[in-house]
């Protein structure tokens, strides 16, 4: 078994701001972090015993997710009875940290219960790192990813019953580059890698 637990901290900030009569601006930020460790109740090594059943830390394999994300949007707003203009600015960024190593803890195979009794295990598996360090770095994924958005519209009332509008939008994202293990080479070269 393990324990999910899911830790949700939130802080959002606003100011709204009239300049004057025709001017009016916003900006607010928003940041969000979101935890969801899960936690095994064991660190015993997985024992599995064809036709018998398993235990220990495979089945219960420990995880931890973290997400940040801050966000910052700022609009200025221009308006007369027969104009609008608006224009802003969204920048998103997204901090993605996760440990996923479900055998970091190992694993053995026994073909019954006479060969787990004497100790004759038949296969055993462990996740490791070929970056070195710890079994556990081997399932370690840290990424940003950036995202901004900026846009300007405009709204013409020309009559009381038409209204004519036009607006423009850029939008751009930025993905992370990291590297990732070259499985040729055992001793731990890595190999830089584009995300897609």
């Amino acid at each position: 078994m393990s324990t999910d637990d899911i830790k949700t901290t939130s802080f959002v900030g606003q100011w709204n701001w009239t300049i004057n009569g025709n001017w009016y601006n916003e900006l607010r930020i928003n940041y969000v972090k979101d935890e969801q460790p899960r936690v095994p109740t064991t660190t015993i090594p997985q024992v599995s015993i064809t036709n018998v059943g398993t235990y220990g830390s495979g089945t219960n394999f420990s995880r931890e997710f973290e997400t940040k994300r801050t966000q910052i949007i700022e609009t200025i707003t221009y308006v007369t009875p027969t104009v609008q203009v608006k224009a802003g600015i969204d920048y998103n960024k997204t901090d993605v940290a996760e440990v996923f190593a479900s055998t970091q803890y190992g694993s053995y195979s026994f073909n019954n219960i006479a060969d787990f009794r004497a100790g004759n295990w038949n296969q055993f598996q462990q996740r490791f790192s070929l970056q070195g360090g710890t079994p556990r770095d081997s399932g370690v994924f840290a990424a940003a990813e950036k995202e901004l958005a900026v846009f300007i519209q405009s709204d013409w009332r020309l009559t009381p019953s038409f209204k004519a509008g036009l607006g423009l939008r850029y939008d751009r994202q930025e993905h992370p580059d990291f590297p990732i293990a070259d499985v040729s080479n055992p001793l731990g070269t890595t190999l830089p890698v584009t995300a897609s």
